[in-house]
């Protein structure tokens, strides 16, 4: 299966990148705060559609990937 992978830009003008194939894909926010990740990986979380995704510290920013088929 041939993948495909796109960038762009999140509102707090970080890079947004995907890059999937036919059964997953992933996302990953570079450098996302603390205060930003730890609220939006629990909602994420809720929908279950991510099969994993990286835990957020407690302080500092974090490469936020999620992985979802």
């Amino acid at each position: 299966t041939q993948g495909v992978s796109s960038a762009a830009s999140d509102v707090y003008k970080r890079q947004v990148t995907v890059v999937g194939t036919a059964t997953q894909f992933v996302i990953t926010y570079r450098a996302v705060p603390s205060s930003n990740c730890i609220p939006l990986r629990a909602n994420l979380s809720r929908t279950a559609q991510f099969v994993s995704m990286t835990n957020c510290p407690t302080t500092g920013n974090v490469d936020l990937v999620l992985t979802a088929r």
